[in-house]
């Protein structure tokens, strides 16, 4: 049931897109902010507004798991799905910033970055090299925690399972604390080494494996700077981006790559699913 509430999220994400419900008016929002005014300690309020939620949809799903041939709770687990893969179109962002790109208009990319790629805000804006390769590497890393991670928790915890990382990131992004970037670590760590993997296999597999092997042996490694310059390997791109026309085709390599990547976990479930 589970990889039937994926493909079904995913055929509705392709034809009608993100749902337009999903932005800070949602009941989540409104709690995290009780939470925060009422409840001490990062850890308590991380457990109140991540853990609670996702334990008691866990609840919900296994009590009408049987109702009406299982019906009710595939309608559900797939609404929970797209919930989980975020707000925002990430596809419409990344054409939007490639099209800047493409335009010369590196001004109006980097702020289009900073909104739609969570891309650092405290970079000089003349060093566009440094700009472009922080875009870069966020924008893989947005692509792996809008559907990568979010797949992965779903299939092996259930909807709880991607709805609980989806709420994470989100506090993660409010309340900036070590016990929050230890816990999105954690999260990320397997996901990761399995998108890095797909990265390779995907791409160009004698350029990854050297930032590949390097990464599986460093326990403390930044995620996004690894999927980044990995990426950017298997893509067959050089680590020096440009500006203008040449940023552009740098970005559709990226998401190409992404692209292959998706198809080639989809492809993997898919046998997993028959077998078991």
């Amino acid at each position: 049931m589970n990889f039937l509430a994926l493909i079904i999220a995913l055929l509705v994400r392709q034809s009608r897109g993100v749902p337009a419900t999903l932005d800070r008016s949602t009941p989540w929002w409104r709690w995290l902010a009780w939470c925060r005014r009422q409840v001490s300690g990062e850890v308590l309020q991380l457990l109140m507004a991540v853990a609670l939620p996702a334990l008691l949809l866990a609840w919900l799903l296994a009590a009408i798991d049987t109702l009406l041939f299982g019906l009710p709770w595939l309608a559900l687990a797939t609404w929970l799905l797209l919930f989980s893969f975020g707000r925002g179109d990430f596809q419409a962002d990344l054409r939007r910033y490639r099209d800047l790109c493409a335009e010369g208009n590196a001004e109006g990319a980097w702020l289009h970055a900073q909104a739609a790629f969570n891309a650092r805000g405290d970079l000089p804006a003349e060093d566009f090299v440094a700009l472009q390769w922080e875009v870069e590497k966020r924008l893989c890393y947005e692509g792996y925690q809008r559907w990568f991670a979010v797949v992965f928790w779903f299939l092996l915890l259930g909807p709880a399972g991607g709805l609980a990382y989806r709420l994470l990131q989100w506090f993660g992004r409010e309340v900036e604390s070590d016990t929050t970037r230890r816990a999105r670590y954690l999260l990320d760590w397997v996901p990761v080494q399995l998108l890095a993997l797909a990265f390779a296999l995907a791409g160009d597999f004698v350029r990854s494996r050297a930032p590949l092997t390097e990464g599986l042996l460093s326990p403390r490694l930044d995620h996004a700077a690894w999927l980044g310059e990995l990426a950017l390997a298997a893509a067959g791109q050089g680590p020096a981006p440009r500006a203008g026309a040449e940023a552009a085709l740098r970005v559709d390599a990226l998401s190409d790559l992404l692209s292959r990547s998706k198809v080639a976990w989809l492809a993997v479930v898919a046998l997993l699913t028959i077998l078991a």
